[in-house]
C-alpha cells in the first residue's frame, strides 16, 4: 500500500475509530514523537485488519465486525476533554465482558456490552432455566464428576446475567441503569490512578459464583475503582489462571531467583500461619511489587475458595484495629469481631501495602480517603434505595436526587411489569378471565351503574326493590351489553342514580 503522509494516517485512524456512530469516539492528537510513532503503528495494524484481511482471506461481514469490536475494546483510550487525561481500558470491565461471552450472551454488535437472547432449545437453553428442571438434572448426571461444578457455576452466571439484562441492570456497577453509579466510580478511579504507588500494587478479585450480581456485594465496586480483574471459581479459564499463577514472577515470565523487578503474589486469608501483610511487604523490599488476591465471599465461601488457591501462594492477614467500626453496619450484621466487608478489606490492604513500600509517604492516607469516600457513598445509595435514611451524606439536594431517581425507577419497574402482564393476557385466555372485576359495579335489575362502594346501600333501596319486582331474574338488557365509557361519564350522560 505504500507509506502514507502523517496527516492522512491520522485522518484514517479517526475514521476507523469513529465507527460506532458516536457511542465510542477516540480522536488522538499528536503531542510528541513517541505518540506519533504509536499512531503510525496503530494505523498499519488497523489497515491490515480492516482491508488486507478482508481482501486476502475473504472475511465475512461478521468477522470484520468482530475485528472492529476487538479493536475498540483492546485499543480504546478514552480522553477527558476537560483535562486532556487519557484513561486506559478498565481490566474489570474486560473481565465481565469475557464472562458475558462465556455464558453465550455476547452479540456480534459493535457496541460494548451488547447482548442477545439466550438459546430457546438444546443443551445451551438448560443453562438459562431459573429452576432445576428434570432435563437439567439429567444433563448434570451425564457429566463426569469433575465437570459438574463447572456446569453449575455456568448456569448460575447465565441465569444471573439474563435476569440482570431483563431488569435493565448495569453490567458494571450492578445498579439499575436509571440509578447507574458508574460516573461516580469513574471519578474515584481517576483519583486512584494519580497515586504515585498505584502501579506497585496489583489486585485480582477472586469471586465466589454465589456472589456474582448479588445486591449486597461490595467487592465489584472496589474492583471497578482499582481496575482489578475478576476471577470466578468454576470458570475454566479462571481456574487455569489461578493454578498456573507463580508465587514470584517478572513482567517477562516466571523465574527461580528473585530480582529487583519481582512481582510477589499473595492471597489475603487470615489462616493460622498467615503472615501479616505489612510485614511481608516490608521484607520483600521497596523495589518489588505486590499482587494481591482478594477473595470476595462470605466466610464459609471463602474457606472453599482458599482450598482451591494453590498452596505455594503465601497467605497474608490484615492488621485490624479492635476499635474499628465497620462502615457497612447499616447494610449487614458483623458476624466476626475481625470481619470486614470485601470493600473495607481491599482499602486496608492497599493502605498497608503503600505504607510498607513507601514509609512516611502520603499515599496510604490519600488512598484511604478515596476508597472511604466511595464506600460511604455506596452505603448511602444502598440505604436510600431500601427506604432507609442516609448514614453519611449531609447534603439534602443529593439525598433528594437519589430519592427522586429511586421513585422514578420503581414506577418504571411497575409499568414494565404491567406491560408484561398485558402482553401475556392478550395471548392467554385463562389469564384474561382473571381480569374480570372482583366486585359488581352494575345493577342489572335497575339497568344502571352503581359504584362498588355503594352497591350494598343500593340493593337495600326502594327503587331497587321495585325494579327487582319487574325483573326478578335480573336479565341483562341490550343497553347493559353495549355499555361503554367510565362510570362517571355514564352518570353525566344519563343522569341516572
Amino acid at each position: 500500500m505504500g507509506v502514507l503522509h502523517s496527516s492522512h494516517e491520522v485522518s484514517l485512524l479517526r475514521q476507523i475509530c469513529q465507527t460506532n456512530q458516536g457511542k465510542r469516539v477516540f480522536v488522538p492528537y499528536i503531542i510528541s514523537p513517541y505518540h506519533y510513532f504509536l499512531i503510525r503503528l496503530c494505523v498499519v495494524a488497523a489497515l491490515r485488519v480492516c482491508f488486507s484481511a478482508g481482501a486476502v482471506t475473504g472475511a465475512t461481514i461478521k468477522e470484520q465486525k468482530r475485528a472492529r469490536k476487538s479493536w475498540t475494546l483492546r485499543c480504546h483510550l478514552a480522553t477527558d476533554e476537560s483535562t486532556g487525561m487519557k484513561i486506559a481500558v478498565n481490566p474489570y470491565k474486560e473481565s465481565l465482558l469475557r464472562l458475558v461471552e462465556y455464558v453465550g450472551l455476547q452479540s456480534d454488535d459493535d457496541s460494548e456490552g451488547a447482548t442477545v437472547s439466550p438459546p430457546r432449545s438444546g443443551t445451551g437453553a438448560l443453562f438459562f432455566h431459573e429452576t432445576e428442571s428434570p432435563e437439567w438434572r439429567a444433563y448434570v448426571a451425564s457429566l463426569p464428576l469433575e465437570k459438574r461444578h463447572e456446569a453449575s457455576v455456568k448456569r448460575r452466571l447465565s441465569t444471573q446475567m439474563l435476569a440482570a439484562m431483563r431488569k435493565d441492570v448495569c453490567l458494571w456497577c450492578w445498579f439499575s441503569k436509571s440509578l447507574c453509579f458508574c460516573n461516580r466510580l469513574e471519578q474515584y478511579r481517576q483519583r486512584m490512578l494519580e497515586i504515585g504507588q498505584h502501579s506497585a500494587v496489583e489486585v485480582t478479585i477472586v469471586l465466589h459464583p454465589e456472589e456474582f450480581m448479588r445486591g449486597t456485594n461490595s467487592g465489584h465496586i472496589a474492583a471497578f475503582i482499582l481496575g482489578a480483574p475478576i476471577r470466578i471459581w468454576g470458570v475454566p479459564e479462571d481456574d487455569a489462571y489461578l493454578n498456573d499463577l507463580p508465587a514470584v514472577r517478572t513482567e517477562e515470565g516466571n523465574y527461580d531467583f528473585p530480582s529487583d523487578d519481582a512481582i510477589h503474589t499473595v492471597s489475603l486469608y487470615p489462616e493460622k500461619d498467615a503472615f501479616l501483610l505489612e510485614d511481608f511487604v516490608k521484607n520483600i523490599g521497596s523495589t518489588h511489587r505486590v499482587h494481591l488476591l482478594l477473595m470476595d465471599a462470605t466466610w464459609s465461601q471463602a474457606n472453599a475458595l482458599n482450598r482451591h488457591i494453590p498452596r505455594h501462594i503465601p497467605r497474608v492477614a490484615l492488621r485490624i484495629d479492635e476499635s474499628y467500626a465497620s462502615l457497612f453496619k447499616a447494610l449487614r450484621k458483623r458476624t466476626r469481631q475481625s470481619g470486614v466487608s470485601t470493600f473495607e478489606a481491599t482499602t486496608m490492604a492497599l493502605q498497608q501495602c503503600y505504607g510498607a513500600l513507601c514509609p512516611g509517604g502520603d499515599d496510604p492516607v490519600v488512598a484511604g480517603d478515596i476508597m472511604t469516600s466511595a464506600m460511604k457513598e455506596f452505603v448511602d445509595v444502598k440505604c436510600l434505595l431500601s427506604h432507609r435514611g442516609a448514614c453519611f451524606v449531609k447534603e439534602s439536594e443529593v439525598v433528594a436526587d437519589i430519592i427522586e431517581r429511586r421513585n422514578a425507577n420503581r414506577r418504571d419497574e411497575a409499568i414494565n411489569r404491567l406491560r408484561l402482564v398485558k402482553q401475556r393476557v392478550m395471548n392467554d385466555v385463562e389469564a384474561q378471565d382473571l381480569l374480570n372485576p372482583p366486585v359488581l359495579n352494575y345493577c342489572y335489575a335497575c339497568d344502571v351503574f352503581v359504584g362498588w362502594s355503594r352497591m350494598t346501600e343500593h340493593v337495600m333501596g326502594r327503587a331497587h326493590m321495585q325494579a327487582l319486582g319487574m325483573n326478578p331474574l335480573c336479565t341483562p338488557s341490550e343497553t347493559s351489553r353495549n355499555v361503554k365509557g367510565s362510570l362517571r361519564g355514564h352518570y353525566k350522560e344519563s343522569g341516572e342514580h
